[in-house]
């Protein structure tokens, strides 16, 4: 019997489930799943499973490669949901129904934002006070699975180009924009989920959290230091209009 490997991509719309063949890597069937019975049987209708690959949207500042989940991985992963409130909830629910289907195989997490781990410094800060920078607020760019894709196969189909500065679209249920340059994201136009900033019951189930990023007073944070920033362009070109 052939084996398999499985992978999971748990969206904010649907669940996407695959299994490839293990030797060759070409896929042998796939479903688009909504609710988690679905989910379940066509798992369950899968055998000889030598590992399954996670798609995890949110890998915080721990998480720059794939990582073998373990406990503590899950833990970590549990403390990044008010940054992704609609994925990451998703993830480690299906996370956890595979590994108890399948609790003697690897289970490897794979993370959106780990491609945006070359953005540079500058790119990654917003405009908040630096101790908000330090409880990780930032930009930490999304859908970089989608955009390794890309550089993976961009070379093989533009291969004069593929090396130069290049703006990559991602369109699904969500969307975003990135800047690469030598195949690595440089900036990103993903920063938190958009609920992060209003939907307040995604703060407040965020309160749990020990850093102030759990505060509901957050989400008035961003908006001052949006309308600061505002405020002082505004100035700035007063001031240009004067001279």
């Amino acid at each position: 019997m052939t084996k398999l490997i499985l992978t999971c991509n748990a969206g904010s719309n649907n669940t996407k489930l695959a299994a490839f063949n293990a030797q060759t890597l070409e896929p042998v069937d796939h479903a688009s799943v909504r609710r988690g019975d679905e989910a379940h049987a066509w798992l369950k209708n899968h055998k000889d499973i030598i590992a399954i690959g996670h798609r995890v949207v949110h890998g915080g500042r721990d998480f720059t490669h794939p990582e073998r989940i373990t406990d503590d991985v899950i833990k970590k992963l549990t403390e990044l949901i008010p940054l992704a409130p609609l994925h990451q909830p998703a993830a480690l629910k299906i996370i956890e129904a595979t590994q108890e289907l399948y609790p003697d195989i690897p289970h490897i997490a794979c993370f959106d934002t780990a491609f945006h781990y070359s953005m540079p410094g500058i790119n990654r800060r917003l405009p908040l006070p630096k101790k908000y920078h330090d409880e990780g607020l930032m930009r930490y760019g999304f859908h970089g699975l989608s955009y390794q894709h890309i550089a993976d196969v961009l070379p093989d189909h533009a291969p004069d180009i593929a090396q130069g500065r290049i703006i990559a679209i991602h369109l699904g249920g969500g969307a975003s924009a990135c800047a690469m340059k030598n195949l690595e994201s440089v900036d990103s136009t993903g920063i938190f989920h958009a609920r992060w900033f209003d939907d307040g019951d995604a703060l407040r189930r965020a309160r749990s959290r020990r850093t102030s990023l759990s505060s509901a007073n957050g989400q008035h944070v961003c908006v001052r230091a949006q309308r600061s920033a505002i405020s002082q362009c505004r100035a700035e070109r007063r001031i240009g209009d004067q001279r």
